[in-house]
């Protein structure tokens, strides 16, 4: 039979029942089908297989013998065959057709598996995109929105087929006209075909309702043109609450609800720049509590604390809401007035802040007496600058404190020879650091848990050839304000980094194999551009062991340039020295950032330290600086134990401590003694 040659398998019925049958149950290629069979013709059986699942289409050709030929062939049509072969006929042509056909199936069966391969995969990524905690958009290349997962539908608050169809701008920026849409950042980036992040920006709910959100667009490109692009985004609600926070640590006194240091320098950096531009007045006024430790000592520090925040109260009573009040710490005040008529006006406002602070504060069921000693500093007669400014309030609330208390001191000349012997120590210092009259002094930092020794902290001390031992806290600012900081910071650096070779390197064990020693970095030091360079260069050139040095940087310091500290700080991580944040708290730093800096420990202030075991306040913020450190992969220093407060420390997973419990800096020769044995 010519059938037999074809390259498939074929199945042959004798009737009509019979070919229906088999149509039920098998998929064919083609049906050869008589006009003239027993019981039912042939085209009442291709009219009911024509309505079974399989073969709505097949290919159905009618071999007949039959007559009436013509009313055959258009019967046949129109029940759904596709030809009408009359016998005898040409098996050759028959055959032709039928592989045609075969070939048409088959290709039609490929087809019809990768289509159903590719909606697998298809069903199998959304459900992978579907899983993910992130929100995804697929945009087309009008920015229609195409696709959303599961958790875009819950962030957006709405039904996928309510978003599905929609313009992003809905949902990014519903409330601009059409002009300024085509002209953002947003639609441009896709128009360049380019990606974006965006740390800080915010989605619509519904047109109804902004949150924040940081997301990452990019475009989707296919032979050098774009097919369309995709958005993954996340609510950044929670962080952005945490940085809110952490600007209330880091920006306001958090028993006054004052601003404190950090928000008044930089306040008054930003007055007298703008007043030098307009050529504006202010006045400093430096505010210190008269017996303030009398009342700690006798009454305690909750009557001490309860105090300093009704002496808030009164100051905000006194002045005006453009006068920026501060506390700077302790008992310490500082105002900023602005836009005064002349000098009498501050006197003035002396003179009212004297007179409250002269009537009785109840304190726990007791009436209390204290005063307050004034010094004012104005612009432009006492200083152009913020912290000349300040050290003329400060250096006259000093005098006004000497003259008696409870009054008021304009800054005067005399004050001004004092300032001249500041200078003196300028110049002194600037030959210390030549002369190496600097010495590094080593305070033991203890790993906790397993109370050993993990390193030390580098901290300069000067030893004055005739005054004798000079306090940081007195050079160190002298250093800042005069440009020697950076000197300061690579004489150390050097000097430390010596040390730790003549500790730590060649046939030791490995417990000191392993130790490190901190130094810490100036602010001004890393907002050089090549920082990183200089640092790195210093040691090669000294054959200093790079995995032996800690740095320690403020967080203010990190802020300035963020980008191109993280650039660095990484060159120096690479290099094998390990990065560590000092004073974690005190100053100001973006979660988002953070998380990006390469940071291996924060060192919590000693100012939260101290109050551990008096204050709830500073204990929770303490337990979660560690659970947030140790979430981003850091450890965790506390700087400042001095009793007590070990304990906490280690119940709180705190990794590491250094204070006055384990030792005060000393020289190398006392230091050495904390070394485990060669």
């Amino acid at each position: 039979m010519a059938l037999e040659t074809l390259p498939s398998a074929f199945d042959r019925a004798l009737s009509g029942e019979d070919a229906i049958e088999l149509a039920k149950e098998n998929e064919y290629a083609a049906i050869l089908m008589d006009i003239n069979m027993p019981r039912m013709n042939g085209f009442e059986c291709v009219e009911k297989i024509r309505n079974l699942p399989f073969h709505r289409l097949t290919p159905i050709i009618f071999i007949t013998a039959a007559g009436n030929q013509e009313g055959y062939i258009r019967q046949g049509y129109e029940v759904g065959a596709i030809d009408y072969l009359s016998k005898p006929f040409d098996e050759d042509i028959l055959l032709s057709k039928l592989n045609i056909l075969l070939a048409l199936f088959n290709e039609r069966k490929s087809t019809e598996e990768a289509l159903a391969q590719v909606r697998f995969l298809q069903r199998q990524h959304e459900q992978l995109l579907n899983f993910t905690a992130e929100g995804i958009i697929g945009l087309d290349v009008e920015n229609v929105i195409t696709f959303v997962n599961t958790a875009a539908c819950t962030l957006l608050t709405a039904k996928r087929n309510d978003i599905v169809g929609q313009s992003i701008k809905d949902f990014i920026d519903p409330l601009s006209n059409n002009n300024d849409w085509m002209a953002s950042e947003f639609v441009q980036t896709f128009k360049e075909n380019q990606c974006n992040q965006d740390d800080n920006s915010l989605f619509w709910r519904n047109k109804q309702a902004q949150f924040p959100v940081q997301y990452t667009q990019s475009s989707i490109i296919e032979d050098d043109e774009r097919k369309g692009g995709v958005i993954i985004f996340q609510d950044i609600s929670e962080r952005k609450e945490i940085e809110s926070q952490l600007v209330n640590l880091a920006k306001f006194d958090q028993l006054t609800g004052l601003s404190n240091r950090t928000l008044y320098w930089e306040f008054l950096e930003k007055l007298t720049a703008n007043c030098q531009r307009i050529g504006d007045n202010l006045c400093v006024m430096f505010l210190d509590l008269d017996h303030f430790k009398d009342i700690n000592d006798t009454l305690g520090h909750d009557a001490g604390d309860l105090l300093l925040v009704q002496a808030s109260e009164r100051l905000k009573d006194v002045l005006r809401n453009a006068d920026l009040i501060a506390r700077l710490g302790g008992d310490e005040f500082a105002v900023v007035l602005q836009q005064m008529t002349s000098i009498n006006d501050a006197a003035n406002v002396a003179q009212k802040i004297i007179d409250v602070f002269s009537q009785p504060f109840y304190l726990f069921g007791k009436d209390a007496y204290i005063g307050t000693s004034i010094g004012i500093a104005s612009f432009p007669e006492h200083g152009t600058d913020a912290i000349t400014l300040t050290k003329a309030a400060d250096t006259a609330m000093y005098h006004a404190k000497k003259s008696g208390r409870n009054n008021f001191k304009f800054f005067d000349n005399d004050m001004h020879m004092r300032i001249q012997s500041h200078i003196e120590v300028t110049n002194e210092l600037r030959l210390a650091i030549k002369g190496c009259d600097i010495l590094p002094y080593y305070q033991p930092i203890i790993h906790i848990a397993e109370n050993r020794i993990s390193g030390f902290e580098a901290l300069a001390r000067w030893n004055h050839k005739d005054k004798g031992m000079i306090s940081p806290g007195v050079f160190i600012p002298i250093a800042e304000e005069a440009g020697l900081i950076e000197d300061l910071g690579q004489f150390m650096l050097l000097k430390a980094g010596q040390q730790a070779n003549q500790w730590f390197t060649g046939n030791y064990s490995d417990a000191r194999n392993n130790l490190t020693i901190a130094i810490n970095v100036a602010a001004k030091q890393i907002k050089q551009k090549n920082f990183s360079e200089q640092i790195l260069t210093l040691l090669t050139e000294n054959k200093i062991a790079v995995n032996h040095i800690k740095l320690e940087l403020t967080e203010s310091a990190l802020m300035d340039d963020p980008m191109d500290v993280i650039r660095q700080l990484n060159d120096l991580r690479k290099a094998g020295i390990t990065i560590a944040i000092d004073d974690f708290g005190t100053g100001y730093s973006s979660l988002s950032y953070l998380k990006k800096f390469p940071i291996d420990y924060l060192k919590i202030d000693q100012s939260f330290i101290r109050d551990i075991g008096e204050d709830t306040n500073d204990e929770a913020i303490i337990r979660a600086i560690i659970q947030m450190a140790h979430s981003l992969g850091q450890k965790v220093i506390a700087e400042g134990v001095e009793t007590q407060q070990l304990d906490f420390l280690a119940s709180s997973g705190c990794d590491y401590a250094q204070g006055f419990l384990f030792s005060k800096p000393v020289p190398w020769g006392e230091a050495e003694k904390f070394l485990p044995v060669r």
